[in-house]
């Protein structure tokens, strides 16, 4: 029955109230789908901003870190393939590592 076919007042009520469980189940689906897209573009952000931080890191120690010591490798010496940390231990240049102390030994000087 349409608006236009109610022939009462309780006709009428039937076809609004129909119309607003419509309305209101359409809103919670916009809604929900809203949330996931919005989940959706938070965990893009993070994602960038972990890439960012990650290059940002390579920027502070572009020769990488001392698979010694976790200290920021100073120079590179590519004529030999090695590099020399801030604390004077030569390593060589693929054995650097990312990140600095979370690998390192502390033990060797």
């Amino acid at each position: 029955m349409s608006y236009f076919e109610a022939q009462s007042f309780q006709d009428l009520m039937k076809v609004a109230t129909k119309y607003l469980e419509a309305a209101t189940k359409e809103t919670e689906a916009r809604t929900a789908l809203m949330g996931m897209e919005y989940q959706e573009i938070v965990a893009k952000q993070e994602e960038e901003q972990k890439r960012q931080e990650q290059d940002q890191g390579m920027m502070r120690a572009p020769y990488g870190y001392c698979p010694k010591c976790g200290a920021k490798g100073s120079q590179r010496f590519r004529s030999t393939g090695t590099d020399v940390c801030e604390n004077g231990h030569i390593y060589l240049s693929k054995t650097a590592v990312l990140q600095g102390g979370e690998e390192a030994d502390d033990n060797d000087n």
